[in-house]
């Protein structure tokens, strides 16, 4: 199976503007309240779930751009909160839009925005029109979710400048079957996402900063960003980490994690943590596979705490179990989880499982009758078939061996869907389109007043 995936690493218009007077702003040198005001306009005309020109238009812009977007919506944010305000910072960065909130906060230095009187007076305009339309946080999700859907619908990045120096901090390492095969500079759209976030604080909050992970928004943006991400086979090791810091006690974001944290301990992404030959420091939110089965473990145990009827975060414990070599604790879990669920899928991946982990005891009856069970229930998939075909080989039964196989040797070549072993990495986002569904009924509904 070639697997492609991408590690990201550290490694009516909103300003009244007519289509004439966007014209003539075009015309001259955008400031960059002007970049700002068409930022707006994005916001508040893109039709989520299409990609259509405002979403084109943003998708052109450069890192620099967004970046000093970024820092103005930010300062719009400050005014709607504390009108009276006359002084903006914005943290110092190396290249903009680095990773440096990943960094502890007490280690971030900041520096005045260097806005002109005029610009001010612009901003205090604008957060006012924020205001009448709904407030930031309003803003701030829709611009979240602007670019999460350029990250999934827009055109794809073009190929960054060789002549260009230094790479951004973050950067995007392209694989397949485990072998690095290209590099380049990461999308910044998920960053620009998360960083709008950074600022919601609900109307009901208590805290005394921004509260992101008490609104539940923010948590369908992370789970719908997770859950492509892992749909289409990247890796975004502080995605997954800051949708944890947000929501340690969600319950569907833990599990998401966890299926993320299982598919860093595979080879796929494990081979190329021995061969690359960047700097093993990039890598420094990726562990080893021991370190990431832990994780995984303690990313599904956690889901089940708060969901014990999740059957799915039950038995994709026991596979990790298995490959921890705890067979009988992951007996414990796929029996109770091959009982609690009537979902074929999830009854072939939990026998396939059991039988693996009955093999390994030496429970070879209750092996066999897992790996029947499976077979029953996907009868073209070849994986509880060569599981049969490895037990009876072992126990000197060449005919046994021969027997489980021949429908697998006697067919037609087979194709992915026969057997969903092949898509277990990617099984977890199968509910794609209800997640996206959900987040953008969320955006909608905090409708403009």
């Amino acid at each position: 199976m070639r697997l492609r995936t991408a590690i990201a690493l550290v490694l009516m218009s909103w300003t009244g503007l007519s289509a004439g007077a966007q014209d003539s702003v075009i015309t001259r040198k955008l400031d960059r309240i002007d970049r700002l005001q068409q930022w707006l306009d994005a916001v508040e005309q893109h039709e989520l779930g299409t990609t259509d020109d405002p979403l084109l238009r943003v998708a052109s812009w450069d890192r620099n751009t967004l970046w000093l977007v970024w820092q103005d919506v930010g300062s719009v944010v400050s005014l709607v909160r504390e009108p009276d305000i006359g002084v903006f910072y914005t943290p110092i960065e190396a290249e903009p839009l680095s990773g440096i909130f990943r960094l502890p906060p007490n280690r971030l230095r900041s520096r005045v925005i260097p806005y002109g009187r005029n610009d001010i007076t612009r901003l205090k305009l604008i957060a006012k029109q924020v205001v009448d339309r709904g407030g930031e946080n309003r803003i701030l999700k829709r611009g979240a979710t602007l670019h999460a859907e350029i990250a999934v619908l827009g055109p794809d990045t073009p190929p960054p400048d060789p002549a260009r120096q230094p790479r951004s901090d973050s950067v995007m390492l392209f694989l397949a079957d485990g072998q690095q095969t290209g590099i380049e500079d990461a999308n910044v759209q998920w960053e620009m996402g998360r960083r709008l976030l950074d600022k919601v604080k609900p109307k009901g909050s208590r805290k005394l900063g921004n509260d992101p992970g008490a609104d539940e928004t923010v948590r369908l943006w992370y789970l719908a960003s997770n859950i492509y991400m892992q749909s289409v086979e990247q890796g975004d090791a502080w995605h997954v980490d800051r949708s944890v810091q947000l929501f340690p006690q969600d319950p569907e974001v833990l599990f998401v994690a966890a299926c993320a944290r299982e598919v860093f301990s595979g080879p796929q992404i494990q081979g190329v943590l021995l061969s690359t030959t960047l700097a093993r420091e990039l890598f420094n939110l990726y562990g080893d596979e021991g370190e990431e089965l832990r994780r995984a473990e303690k990313l599904y145990r956690e889901a089940l705490e708060r969901d014990p009827n999740r059957a799915e975060a039950r038995i994709r414990l026991g596979r990790v179990l298995n490959r921890r070599g705890r067979h009988q604790d992951a007996i414990v879990e796929l029996r109770r989880a091959t009982m609690a669920t009537k979902n074929r899928l999830l009854l072939y991946y939990g026998n396939l499982f059991l039988g693996e982990a009955a093999d390994a005891l030496g429970l070879t009856e209750e092996a066999r009758r897992a790996y029947e069970r499976a077979g029953e229930l996907f009868e073209l998939a070849q994986s509880p078939r060569l599981a049969l075909s490895s037990m009876a080989t072992r126990a000197g039964d060449r005919s046994g061996a021969l027997a489980a196989i021949e429908t697998v040797l006697g067919g037609d070549q087979p194709e992915r869907a026969d057997d969903p072993w092949w898509s277990y990495y990617t099984s977890q986002t199968r509910d794609i389109e209800g997640v996206w569904t959900a987040l953008r009924v969320a955006v909608t509904s905090e409708g403009a007043r």
